[in-house]
């Protein structure tokens, strides 16, 4: 009886052993897979990670992309504001030039008809307060030549004739012949007539009392 114990003991102990030695490859089998699995997921988290490294990147650079846009556009657009502005100087600058050119152009004109006018006016002198614009008008209309213009100088403060006139033309020689109506009378005092010697600037020497 005590030899049929030892061989029941030997097969236990084998089959210990062969559960034992499942059970390790077992362990080992399952630690293997875990260790698959971690690497697995580490390499997916790594892979996660490089994507989104390189979506940022590339980000990033479309960031830097759209800035240099901007400043390329608001470098073309500030340049555009400067030409604007150029031109718009340069454009002032012409009419500035341009109106000056007309305001001497009139200033010539003026000066040459006002030339014109001395060259058709006369000055008479020691006339009867009493005679008005009409009265000189017609003395000398008919006789020397149309008369276009009658201005008689008169005291500021009282309006009171001053005895003296300016008498403008039509035409030069109505100037010239009434120079020899020097010595007659208008409203019963004795004239001169004598040419114009108006200052310059004076402007219009007869401006008042159209006939």
């Amino acid at each position: 009886m005590g030899q049929e114990d030892k061989p029941d003991k030997k097969s236990k102990k084998e089959k210990e052993g062969k559960e034992e030695e499942k059970k390790s490859k077992k362990d080992k089998k399952d630690k293997d897979e875990e260790k698959k699995s971690r690497k697995e997921k580490e390499e997916k988290e790594e892979d996660k990670k490089e994507k989104k490294e390189k979506k940022e990147r590339s980000r990033s650079r479309s960031r830097g992309r759209r800035r240099k846009d901007d400043e390329e556009e608001d470098e073309e657009y500030q340049k555009r504001r400067e030409e604007e502005r150029k031109k718009k100087e340069e454009a002032l600058q012409r009419r500035e030039e341009q109106r000056q050119k007309e305001e001497e152009e009139q200033e010539r004109q003026k000066m040459a008809e006002d030339a014109k006018r001395m060259d058709r006016t006369v000055m008479v002198v020691g006339l009867s307060t009493r005679a008005d614009e009409r009265d000189v008008f017609e003395f000398f209309s008919g006789r020397a030549g149309t008369v276009k213009d009658v201005q008689i100088i008169r005291d500021a403060r009282t309006g009171k004739s001053k005895g003296v006139c300016f008498v403008e033309f039509s035409t030069a020689e109505g100037m010239v012949k009434s120079l020899s109506m020097t010595g007659q009378t208008i409203k019963g005092a004795r004239v001169q007539v004598q040419q114009s010697q108006v200052a310059e600037g004076r402007g219009t020497h007869a401006s008042r009392g159209k006939f």
